[in-house]
Order: structure tokens, then sequence, then C-alpha cells
């Protein structure tokens, strides 16, 4: 039993740190329409709304993850080769929480980000995300084209969401 543990936790551990692709079954499908809470905590904000034409990232988050602070780091110090791609980031954590994460990293002061919680759980059900970061990543026809597991290098999300 201990030994199936350290495995588990061995392959957990991984993907936290290597952006490795996962299979979902959902690649090719559209973007989904679902509800998040924006960062004033009354506008709720309809991910069908986000724009056309241009590629979507679903960047799943834990405030308190250290891979998923890492993860926004970086998309922040290379923002200006990915000003072109809309991310969406969100989290199922309780709205103080990510607050006080969106302020810290600014995140108003990029128009490409929009930031919510997911307060009906709509992503964890949908994608069966079971760990974070999880970065879902479309293309600008608003198709998926792959779901990134842990930290990615921020090049690589570029080149899968610009096809």
């Amino acid at each position: 039993m201990k030994r199936v543990l350290v495995i588990v936790l061995l392959i957990s551990s991984t993907a936290c740190f290597n952006g490795s692709s996962s299979r979902t079954g959902l690649e090719g499908t559209k973007l989904p329409s679902f509800n998040l809470l924006l960062m004033d905590s009354i506008t709720q904000f309809d991910t069908g709304r986000l724009p056309d034409e241009q590629p979507v990232v679903l960047f799943f988050v834990s405030p308190d993850c250290p891979t998923c602070r890492a993860q926004t780091e970086a998309i922040i110090a290379n923002m200006e080769s990915l000003k072109d791609i809309q991310f969406c980031v969100l989290t199922y954590a309780p709205f103080s929480a990510f607050k006080r994460f969106y302020k810290e990293y600014h995140l108003e002061k990029y128009s490409n980000i929009t930031a919510g919680v997911d307060y009906n759980n709509f992503f964890i059900d949908y994608f069966k995300a079971e760990v974070v970061p999880y970065t879902a990543i479309y293309n600008s026809k608003k198709v998926l084209k792959e779901v990134l597991i842990g930290a990615a290098d921020c090049s690589k999300i570029r080149n899968i969401a610009i096809d």
C-alpha cells in the first residue's frame, strides 16, 4: 500500500511540473458556454461571450498552488508574445482567495485576461479536471486543440493556440 501511494504521488507531482498533454476525448469540440463570477462579485460572465476569431486559453488554477502561481507569473512575463490570445483564468476556490490572487498578480491590467470563479464547478465536471494547473487551449475557431496538465512553457501554449 505504501509503495502504491509513493508511485501515485510521484506521478501526480510529475504532471504538475512538465506541462504534459492529456487526452480528454473533447478535442475538436467547441468552447462550452458557462458562467463565471467576476471580481466585482456581482457580474456573471458567460464564456460564450469571449471574443470571436481569437484563440482562447482556459487556465484553471488554485490560488494557493505553487505551480499555478509560477505558471501565472510566466504568462504575465511573456504577455507580449501572448497578447493575441484571450486567457480565461478560473478557479473553484472561494471568491475571497481568488480575489487576493487576482490582485496580487494585477490581472486587471491585461485586456486579454478575464478572471472569475466557476461557482457551478462546470469546468471540473466538463473536463474531469483532477489537478491544477489545467490548461485547455482553443484555436481561433473556438475548437479545443489540446489540454496541458501542469506548468507549460508559454511558447508551447502559443504554438498550440495559433495554428
